[in-house]
């Protein structure tokens, strides 16, 4: 059924669109406060996974095409931009974005674990996994399933990273990031039960979306967390 505000353009699930464009919005503001403040010394400017930055920098990739993926994700329940990009091509758009996101869970996920190996290995595996998602998506593999066993290993990675990191620091904010990571989990586990409250204002993708708004915000604290426990310059000058 197609439903639309006076201010709005037509759209199907006019809540899940909103919901939709709100996560959008929480991931932007992440990305922006993620921003380094203050000179940046070499130390922290260190490449291969060397220095802060590193992290700061794949936090905001992750921030950033998790907001991608929830603005696409919305134009797919909103008539006018299916009409003008074509249903199809949308949602192809969305799924390959959602593997970039996925991409960065691994890289930023390999720089929490404290053993050099890792840092260097998952990136190249998780890569290769990029490339052969996205060969997928572009030969026509559309089906939501391809996502879900894509992102699970690196969402499960992430988490057990972030657990560790809890469990050895005990301090509050990392327990928001394991908790967070764990709520991405139990979100996308009931939006395939499809756990519905009420058929318009609190389906499946309702739910969903205000689960993850909770757990990108613990993924935040973790990030600001993590980069204060690395000596950056660029948090403690805030």
């Amino acid at each position: 059924m197609i439903r639309s505000f006076p201010f709005f353009f037509p759209m199907n699930d006019p809540i899940v669109v909103i919901t939709d464009y709100l996560l959008a919005l929480e991931n932007l503001v992440f990305v922006c406060c993620l921003a380094p403040s203050g000179p940046r010394p070499a130390a922290a400017r260190g490449l291969g996974g060397r220095g802060p930055d590193d992290y700061r920098r794949w936090c905001r990739f992750f921030f950033g095409t998790s907001a991608a993926a929830s603005f696409l994700g919305g134009a797919n329940h909103t008539v006018y931009f299916q009409g003008y990009c074509g249903g199809d091509i949308l949602w192809a758009l969305t799924i390959a974005v959602i593997g970039a996101t996925t991409f960065s869970a691994w890289c930023k996920g390999a720089l929490i674990f404290p053993w050099p190996g890792i840092r260097r290995a998952i990136p190249v595996l998780a890569g290769a996994q990029l490339a052969f998602y996205l060969w997928l998506v572009a030969t026509g593999v559309r089906d939501f399933s391809i996502v879900i066993l894509n992102y699970f290993p690196a969402l499960a990675f992430l988490s057990g990273a972030m657990v560790l990191a809890a469990v050895r620091s005990k301090e509050r904010p990392a327990c928001w990031g394991a908790g967070g990571a764990l709520l991405v989990f139990a979100a996308s586990g009931l939006q395939q039960m499809r756990f519905t409250l009420h058929p318009v204002y609190a389906n499946h993708n309702t739910i969903y979306h205000v689960l993850m708004m909770l757990a990108f915000w613990g993924l935040y604290r973790f990030d600001r967390w993590f980069l204060l426990s690395q000596n950056d310059p660029g948090e403690m000058n805030r």
